[in-house]
């Protein structure tokens, strides 16, 4: 009985090979189905050699979604794995289907369909985009919007441009003023700033009349348009200039650093580097020597020996350096470390290294 089956299997095989060797081409199977070029002609056969499909087509696509695209005559249509054509070929462009949805194109305007060939979505858009979460964007006469699966019109279709949904809320332009939707086609944010960032973290940098702030998911201003910037927030505070002053703010729009100078506020910068804090670094003198200067706290649970290292500069070149160092830093122990600079011609100091050591105890 094995025996038999096994010389089955091969006549088996050798109908398929005899069968596919007639062809031009043969593409690997595909759940039970290849496509295969005759004569520059394209269709499909099974896996017993039978053509499901007269080898008719300028082009067959793979099936997805059960359904394949086809080409015929610079038209296009959509056939079943039976081979028989389910959508009339008549279309000027078509995508695969997805979700149970298809991109189709008919004299330069384009809609979408569905399995059965039912316009889902009117062929009278000049530009249909891809769902993206049950929606997308449309284009018409030059003018963007939204619609849902169903076809309607959840926006009119009246923005110069409208983005991607992000967190619920989507960025729209009109008349070069910028506010944002919600999937209702509501606007949220007023069609009046600016400009406007993509929200990060519940908020958005809004700019009006040159200036900018920040507002949240509801439109509600945390803070009013002061500055000439105001940067990400990292750990919870926002660095913020304006009128070439720089200081910091938290989410709540208060400050938590002053407006001062670029090089003040550089200096009194809380930077993290490992366990280690350091703030607060300048030049100073007594009178005698140039000192580099500064605070150093370990929020470590452990002791480290610290090194910190300063370059030392005239007109942009290197010449020098200085270094100061503790043998042992506790937690949460603050270092007022002095570098001294032994050179009267330096005209800049710039950080080159903090380093430090466990202290194995």
């Amino acid at each position: 009985m094995k025996k038999v089956i096994i010389f089955l299997t091969i006549i088996f095989t050798l109908l398929i090979v005899v069968s596919c060797s007639k062809y031009d081409y043969v593409y690997d199977f595909k759940d039970g189905l290849a496509k295969v070029k005759l004569n520059n002609k394209w269709g499909f056969i099974n896996k017993t050699g039978k053509e499901i499909t007269p080898i008719k087509y300028n082009y067959v696509y793979d099936f997805s979604d059960g359904l394949a695209r086809v080409e015929l005559n610079s038209k296009y249509g959509y056939i079943d794995k039976t081979g028989k054509e389910v959508i009339s070929i008549k279309y000027d462009g078509v995508d695969d289907f997805y979700d149970g949805l298809a991109r189709v194109e008919l004299y330069s305007k384009y809609g979408y369909i569905d399995k059965t060939g039912k316009e889902v979505i009117p062929i009278k858009y000049n530009g249909v985009y891809d769902f993206k979460d049950r929606v997308a964007k449309v284009k018409l006469n030059g003018k963007y919007g939204y619609i849902d699966k169903t076809g309607k019109e959840i926006t009119p279709v009246k923005y110069d441009d409208v983005g991607d949904f992000t967190d619920g809320l989507a960025k729209v332009e009109l008349n070069n003023k910028y506010g944002f939707i919600d999937r209702s086609g509501r606007e949220v944010i007023p069609v009046k700033y600016d400009g406007v960032a993509e929200f990060k973290d519940g908020f958005s940098v809004v700019k009006l009349n040159g200036k900018q702030g920040l507002i949240d998911k509801t439109g509600k201003v945390i803070v009013s348009t002061i500055y000439d910037n105001i940067a990400d927030f990292k750990d919870g505070v926002a660095e913020v200039r304006q009128n070439n002053k720089y200081g910091s703010i938290d989410k709540m729009g208060k400050i938590v650093s002053q407006l001062k100078s670029k090089e003040k506020y550089d200096a009194e910068k809380v930077t993290s580097y490992g366990p280690l804090t350091y703030w607060n670094i300048t030049s100073t003198s007594d009178g005698y020597m140039r000192y580099m200067v500064g605070r150093v706290r370990n929020n470590g649970n452990r002791s480290y020996s610290v090194f910190i290292s300063f370059g030392l500069y005239q007109g942009g070149a290197k010449v020098g350096e200085t270094n100061d160092m503790i043998s042992s830093l506790a937690p949460g122990e603050v270092w007022r470390f002095r570098a001294p600079i032994f050179l009267d011609y330096v005209d800049a100091c710039k950080l080159d290294s903090l380093t430090y050591y466990w202290l194995d105890r």
